[in-house]
């Protein structure tokens, strides 16, 4: 009986040193996961901030680049601006020049450019026409016998008075005047010396400058009517013709232009002439029959 509750009491000792241990084991293991765990915890929190120095560098170098790309945008639009500034400055300038610069020649547009003939004088501005003189111009030249002067254009590029005063410029044609410039002395006298000119002579024009000194020069453009025309035509037919011009002013002037242009007449077609001769043998055969038949 004895070693029988002894026995039963080792029996519950080792029962509760088991449940004891299996206590302490479970205990242990729990610690050790919670370690685990704990330790896992903050694995990820440095995962964590590694990340988001990460995001934060990144965002740094984004927020870098937008600051370059930022500068470099002003820097663009002020290079813009530069160039902006500069064209506009450019356009201000062309526009002074080109409300202060004297006109530029500008030749006259013709139907065709053929048979145009240009003449101009060897002192081409012909003494820039000094109000004590007057002048004739001779043209030698004459068309061909099949052409006609169809337009005629006297041209004085960049006129100018040379103070501020009213003044007249008469221009005239001439049947006839010698060769080249020459030049008459009238002390200034006002109006038209070649009222008194001994040939056939036709007052063309009578020319005012708009704008006198300091103010821009002009061109003078003058074309001659139809009826100047047919004098034209009358007159250059024996290969001479003149040009007059009288001052009353001083005119500065870029050189003196006359310029023709000529159309080709017409010819008959040969066979138009063969039926006007055989009209007229015709005819002269009838006369020739009526009259033989008369007693």
């Amino acid at each position: 009986m004895y070693n029988s509750g002894e026995q039963m009491k080792k029996i519950l000792i080792i029962i509760v040193v088991l449940l004891l241990g299996f206590n302490v084991s479970a205990y242990a293991k729990s610690g050790s996961g919670s370690s685990g765990s704990s330790g896992s915890s903050g694995k990820s929190d440095d995962k964590k901030d590694d990340d988001k120095k990460k995001d934060d560098d990144k965002k740094k170098d984004d927020d870098k680049d937008d600051d370059d790309k930022s500068g470099k945008k002003d820097d663009d639009d002020k290079d813009d601006e530069d160039k902006s500034g500069k064209n506009d400055d450019d356009i201000d300038d062309d526009k002074t020049a080109e409300e202060n610069d004297i006109p530029y020649y500008v030749p006259p547009v013709y139907p065709s450019d053929q048979n145009v003939y240009h003449f101009q004088p060897s002192d081409v501005d012909i003494d820039d026409l000094d109000h004590f003189k007057y002048y004739t111009w001779g043209i030698d030249w004459a068309p061909k016998p099949n052409e006609k002067i169809v337009w005629a254009q006297v041209y004085i590029k960049n006129i100018n008075n040379w103070t501020v005063e009213e003044d007249k410029l008469y221009l005239e044609l001439l049947d006839y005047a010698e060769e080249g410039v020459t030049s008459f002395t009238d002390n200034q006298g006002g109006g038209n010396n070649f009222t008194s000119w001994l040939g056939n002579h036709l007052l063309l024009d009578i020319f005012t400058d708009l704008a006198d000194l300091p103010g821009p020069a002009e061109n003078y453009s003058y074309l001659f009517t139809e009826f100047q025309l047919s004098k034209l035509n009358e007159w250059i037919a024996d290969g001479r013709i003149g040009l007059g011009f009288d001052p009353d002013c001083h005119y500065f002037n870029d050189g003196v232009y006359f310029k023709i242009k000529t159309e080709v007449l017409a010819t008959p077609e040969p066979a138009t002439m063969l039926l006007f001769g055989t009209g007229l043998l015709g005819a002269a055969l009838r006369k020739r029959k009526f009259l033989s038949a008369k007693p």
